[in-house]
C-alpha cells in the first residue's frame, strides 16, 4: 500500500493570480512602454457593429438585444508559446471542462452594458515575446459585436478583467 501523499492540484484562481504575477514581473522585466500616438497597432483594438433591422421579442426588447449570446478567446503567446481557441455560446457546444452554470456566468458577465461601454488601458506597442496575448470578441442578440484586445501584465477595467478571468 503506497502511503506517500497525494500532490496537491493548485485551484484555477491561484493559477489565474500566479499567471497575472508573472505577466507584472515580465512586463516590467521587458520594458512596457505604452504607445500614445494613436497608432491603431499599438492600442486596444475595440470595435462594435449593428447590423440594421434586428428584431427581438418579449417585454423589454433593448435589455434582450443587449444579451450576450456567445463569447470567443483567442489567447496567443508566452513562454511556452500557444494559440489556443475557445468559443462560449449560449446555442452551440461547451468547451471542454466548461459547465452549463459557468458559461451562464460568462454569458451573463459578458451582458454587463458597462463592458460595452469601457475603456481599455492601451496594449504596449512593443511587448515582450514572452507575454500572453488575449483576443475576446462578444456578440449580442441584437447582432452587434465587441471586440477586446490586451496583453499579459496591463491592467484592465475590472469589468473586463472579470470576464477574462472567466475564460479558458
Amino acid at each position: 500500500m503506497n502511503s506517500r501523499p497525494r500532490p496537491l492540484r493548485p485551484t484555477r484562481s491561484i493559477l489565474v493570480t500566479t499567471a497575472l504575477g508573472l505577466g507584472l514581473a515580465l512586463t516590467a522585466a521587458c520594458g512596457s512602454q505604452s504607445s500614445s500616438s494613436g497608432d491603431p497597432a499599438s492600442s486596444v483594438g475595440t470595435s462594435s457593429t449593428a447590423p440594421g433591422g434586428a428584431t427581438t421579442t418579449g417585454n423589454d426588447p433593448a435589455a434582450e438585444a443587449s444579451q450576450a449570446v456567445a463569447v470567443s478567446l483567442r489567447r496567443t503567446g508566452g513562454l511556452r508559446p500557444v494559440d489556443v481557441r475557445l468559443s462560449y455560446s449560449a446555442d452551440g457546444p461547451l468547451p471542454a471542462g466548461t459547465t452549463q452554470a459557468e458559461l451562464d456566468d460568462i454569458l451573463s458577465a459578458a451582458s454587463d452594458p458597462a463592458l460595452r461601454t469601457v475603456d481599455m488601458a492601451p496594449v504596449p506597442k512593443n511587448a515582450c515575446c514572452d507575454l500572453q496575448s488575449y483576443q475576446v470578441t462578444v456578440s449580442y442578440a441584437d447582432g452587434s459585436t465587441k471586440s477586446f484586445a490586451t496583453v499579459d501584465g496591463v491592467q484592465q477595467p475590472q469589468v473586463f478583467e472579470k470576464l477574462l478571468s472567466m475564460l479558458g
